[in-house]
């Protein structure tokens, strides 16, 4: 593992969406994990993030 990112996320989900098709489509060279730490959004992220 080259790299953990870490996101805090509150009500942000579709912010959220965004920075994670971006990271997963840009970053090729090194491998890497995300850890999202939500602050009990209500606004459907947990859903998203299991698809």
């Amino acid at each position: 593992m080259d790299v953990s990112v870490c996101i805090v996320n509150y009500n942000a989900c579709d912010y959220l969406r965004e920075c994670l098709r971006s990271l997963y489509k840009n970053v090729k060279a090194l491998s890497f994990e995300v850890i999202v730490v939500d602050n009990h959004s209500s606004d459907g992220v947990v859903e998203m993030l299991r698809q």
